[in-house]
C-alpha cells in the first residue's frame, strides 16, 4: 500500500471519534452523519 493511497479524512474522523468517544457526536463536530463516520 502507498501513502498517497490513504484517504487522510480517516485520521480526522479516528481522531474525531477518539477525542469524542462517541460515533454521533464525532460526526457532528466534523460535520459529517454518523453512518459514514462508522
Amino acid at each position: 500500500m502507498k501513502l498517497s493511497d490513504i484517504d487522510l479524512n480517516l485520521f480526522v474522523v479516528l481522531d474525531a471519534i477518539y477525542t469524542e468517544g462517541n460515533l454521533t457526536r464525532a460526526g457532528e463536530i466534523i460535520g459529517i452523519t454518523q453512518p459514514a463516520v462508522s
